[in-house]
């Protein structure tokens, strides 16, 4: 039996920046607690008025309310404390933790051990439990849209691809998503030309708006990544292959899920702690192959409506594996069974696992679990001895370098905070595991020599210049020169002719290093000859400015 009905004080106005995935998570929030409680809401307009008005606001909701549900709201923990209400928190972290969850640094003292924090996915949950000594998490996963996002009949399908000047039986890759550096879009592409390279007639769709986002933490600033997008394409020499949708409306993106053959999304965005869009392609019955990182690791039912592809956290930055991408997505493309056997399945997982009801029984036992929370004896929330080193070393100063890259304990701290994002996937190679002749090698990024010697590593999340350690110098230039050639090789073929010792140590450095990375043998689907060319071919002009810069111009 349920307790009784309360008045939940619900704060959304959070999440009205325009992006189509928060403004579901509103509305979901919002429908499945006013299906038992009373909702009071905060004005749409509260983060546009005046800082005395928002406060006003604050107190009257927390006055009126039974149990607050919201992200941690400087004005709502206030009005709490002057109020001395033992009113519990329902506190949502949606993707504040894997950027350090600053926003609640200078609160923490106003939430209580008994408030209890809302993650949507596992990593997150352990992120979570890494940052605070005393608090209590519990996992919830977002439901998605059931009405909208459902297979799509013949005739919607045909009607996309001929939209589209796809013709009806080529095969289709499609992302959908925003198009940022954070989400890894320029992976998608070369991954694509994998694919186009072994299957001539295929298609990608790339559909969502595409933003110039900063990844601050690494001091990234794209300057127009529309124009690009369209220099990849045309240096892969994939133009009339890659169509640009952009932004579609709900019906639209679902025939354009049913006309695809697989999905893909190699995020590796730090915001990622669900992964609604590998739902609605698998509710849509269609496969996807997606990174093994954040939400995308509970999201993607691996072998069974698509695969995941490894991701690992090296000393410069996360790399995900393109090579297994890419043999994935071609095994399912020439595997119709397989197809259609992962869509039925993706159909029936997202529906047991991500519907809207099972979202709002979860969130109702949530919120009843928090107010009673609250009838027990509590305390100040902790945080850990590794966020208070976290908060103190990478919290984001304006005139400082980006939080990431201000020095070595910076970086370790950054690893540390991020290593439950990371994974890697069934039939890929643990970073840990000893190297073995057959072992396949890939070149992580495409790089080039600087007139210093050093190397110039053209990874747009993660830019850097890597002097080679003097012990083993010669011999690393010997295998990244080979690299150059044969970008796909084996452990066994990369150290030929080498001395064993000294070439080995050369290897676990450059993996270490993230400059190279391992995939199974199982990885069979291309042969490694097909990414001559196009995994050394440098898809980006990144430059360098040095910080602090005023002013940066094209002469």
């Amino acid at each position: 039996m349920h307790p009784p009905t309360m008045r939940v004080g619900l704060n959304t106005a959070s999440l009205s920046d325009g992006l189509t995935s928060l403004s579901h998570v509103a509305a979901s929030f919002q429908e499945a607690l006013s299906q038992r409680h009373e909702l009071v809401m905060l004005p749409a307009d509260y983060y546009a008025v005046s800082q005395a008005d928002r406060a006003a606001m604050a107190y009257r909701l927390v006055e009126s309310c039974d149990v607050i549900v919201s992200q941690p709201d400087p004005n709502l923990l206030d009005a709490r404390t002057q109020l001395d209400a033992p009113v519990p928190l329902c506190m949502l972290l949606l993707g504040s933790l894997p950027r350090g969850f600053f926003a609640l640094r200078p609160l923490i003292d106003t939430v209580r051990s008994s408030d209890l924090m809302v993650a949507n996915c596992t990593a997150d949950v352990r992120i979570a439990e890494t940052m605070f000594e005393n608090g209590c998490v519990r996992l919830l996963p977002f439901g998605y849209r059931e009405g909208t996002f459902h297979p799509p009949t013949a005739e919607e399908t045909a009607a996309m691809r001929a939209r589209l000047r796809i013709p009806p039986a080529a095969p289709l890759v499609l992302y959908a998503g925003r198009g940022t550096v954070e989400k890894n879009v320029h992976t998608v592409l070369k991954v694509f030309s994998l694919v186009h390279a072994a299957i001539p007639e295929a298609h990608l769709v790339m559909a969502g708006k595409v933003d110039d986002v900063p990844f601050a933490e690494f001091g990234v600033f794209p300057l127009h990544l529309k124009t690009s997008i369209h220099r990849m394409i045309s240096r892969l020499g994939l133009a009339g292959r890659v169509h640009q949708a952009g932004g579609l409306g709900a019906d639209d993106l679902r025939a354009l899920y049913g006309a695809a053959d697989v999905t893909v999304n190699l995020t590796l965005h730090h915001d990622e702690n669900f992964g609604l869009g590998p739902v609605e392609s698998m509710a849509c019955g269609t496969p996807v192959v997606g990174t093994r990182w954040g939400g995308l690791q509970d999201t993607i039912a691996h072998g069974e409506a698509g695969y995941q592809v490894s991701t690992v956290m090296t000393a410069n930055g996360v790399k995900c594996s393109w090579w297994e991408a890419a043999n994935r997505v071609v095994q399912l493309l020439r595997d119709p069974g397989l197809r259609a056997s992962f869509g039925e399945r993706g159909v029936r997982i997202a529906r047991e696992r991500y519907s809207a009801a099972r979202h709002a029984r979860l969130l109702d036992r949530i919120v009843d679990e928090t107010v009673r929370r609250a009838r027990s004896p509590s305390e100040p929330l902790r945080e850990t001895e590794f966020t208070k080193e976290f908060w103190a070393a990478c919290a984001p100063h304006t005139g400082r370098l980006p939080p990431a890259r201000r020095s070595p304990a910076a970086y370790d701290l950054y690893r540390r905070l991020l290593a439950p994002y990371t994974g890697t996937a069934p039939g890929g190679i643990a970073p840990e595991a000893p190297l073995a002749a057959d072992q396949v090698v890939v070149l992580a990024n495409a790089v080039s020599w600087n007139p210093d010697g050093s190397l110039a590593v053209g990874d747009p999340q993660f830019p850097f210049d890597l002097t080679l350690p003097a012990e083993i110098a010669e011999v690393a230039r010997l295998l990244l020169d080979r690299l150059l050639e044969d970008p796909v090789t084996t452990v066994a073929a990369l150290l030929q002719g080498a001395e064993p010792a000294r070439a080995r140590q050369a290897l676990a450095w450059m993996l270490q290093a993230g400059l190279v990375l391992r995939a199974s043998p199982e990885m069979a689907a291309l042969p490694p000859a097909v990414a001559r060319g196009r995994a050394t071919t440098p898809l980006l002009s990144i430059r360098r400015v040095e910080h602090p810069a005023d002013i940066v111009y094209v002469g």
